[in-house]
């Protein structure tokens, strides 16, 4: 599916990934984890083609296409949501329009025309003069595996599922970060839906093409992912296993590494102690030349950066009576869109409250 071979990518001289040898096969569900800066997103940028990386090269098996959903969701450019996911089949839309074309122009062409055969123009004009030196209608219908309106059709039926439940599908683009988020979904996959997670891990788990995705939620990858590949120290490790073995993984790799690193660090310091001990010594010259020639060979173990671990406290409340807080009867509209109606709740001392609901079903009100 994807090989990448010997990829580096430089900023500003500074090595960020270094001759990368990394094999994707299809099907495969991959979870790239690292630090922050480790280079993920570059990463994935790299493949979807929206990096340069600054050698080496990407494989990619005949016929395959890159769907790319950022971090930072999409600009939808004023279009309307639905209309930016249709974006995705804009290819199929166009044969469909040529197809079009070159029907009514064959309509009118003599049986003998020699345009039937000669080769030519594939598209018409934008103005919609008949292009110069022939037709190929049959070779654009073949690109497709069903006529193009049929395959356009049930691609877009497949969106619509994405965006049933959501009442704002079809107002025009300064959409909310989720929405577009969902909306890059939907162009990259053409039936995701990003809010639905319980849906798209089921999804993901019998998707039946390759999926790289980098999630800071630990569950969603351990039910979606089976091989987690790590960015760190300019190159990427791979662990064949989902997340929370690979962190059992990893810390076992870590050990080992300290534990080697400890050796070498002895041994490293015996050597320069016997190079500082004897460098002025005329009968030690060949001894200690040895031993610096030694020192050079060692390729020094570079252990992982310590997990950060995250810290904070709750100041300590006052004191207060068994009833916290109580709504009752509580409305709030903005204009004519009413988000909350008769709510009456209450909450008691020490308990612990998750509210759930939709995008837009008035959670943060």
């Amino acid at each position: 599916m994807l090989h990448l071979k010997q990829l580096s990518k430089d900023f500003a001289g500074k090595p960020l990934f270094t001759q990368i040898d990394w094999h994707l096969k299809k099907g495969e569900r991959v979870g790239l984890v690292g630090e922050n800066g480790a280079g993920k997103s570059t990463l994935m940028r790299i493949i979807a083609g929206q990096v340069e990386h600054t050698s080496g090269e990407l494989q990619f098996a005949k016929g395959a296409t890159v769907g790319y959903l950022p971090q930072d969701g999409i600009v939808t450019k004023g279009r309307q949501l639905f209309a930016e996911v249709m974006t995705a089949l804009s290819e199929l839309q166009a044969i469909e329009k040529e197809l079009a074309f070159l029907t009514a122009r064959l309509a009118e062409m003599p049986h003998d025309d020699p345009g039937h055969e000669a080769p030519g123009p594939l598209r018409p004009p934008s103005g919609g003069v008949p292009p110069q030196g022939g037709l190929r209608h049959g070779s654009r219908g073949g690109q497709c595996p069903h006529r193009p309106r049929f395959y356009r059709q049930r691609l877009a039926e497949r969106m619509r599922r994405v965006f049933r439940g959501m009442a704002d599908a079809h107002r025009p683009g300064q959409a909310a970060a989720t929405e577009a988020q969902r909306a890059a979904a939907g162009r990259a996959t053409n039936h995701l839906d990003i809010e639905a997670r319980n849906w798209l891990e089921g999804y993901l788990q019998s998707y039946p093409y390759s999926v790289i995705l980098v999630s800071h939620d630990r569950f969603f990858l351990d039910q979606v992912c089976s091989r987690i590949t790590e960015v760190w120290n300019h190159t990427l490790t791979d662990y064949h296993c989902n997340y929370s073995r690979y962190l059992v993984l990893r810390e076992e790799r870590v050990s080992a590494l300290r534990e080697a690193k400890r050796r070498q660090d002895e041994e490293v310091q015996k050597i320069e102690d016997f190079i500082s001990r004897f460098r002025y010594k005329a009968d030690k010259a060949a001894l200690v030349q040895s031993r610096i020639k030694q020192l050079e060979k060692i390729e020094r173990i570079v252990l992982p950066p310590e997990r950060k671990r995250i810290r904070f406290r709750f100041p300590d409340p006052p004191k207060s009576g068994r009833m916290v807080v109580e709504l009752k009867g509580v409305r709030k509209a903005y204009g004519n869109n009413v988000v909350l109606d008769g709510i009456d709740l209450t909450i008691e001392k020490e308990e612990r409250v998750a509210l759930v609901g939709h995008n837009g079903a008035g959670k943060s009100t």
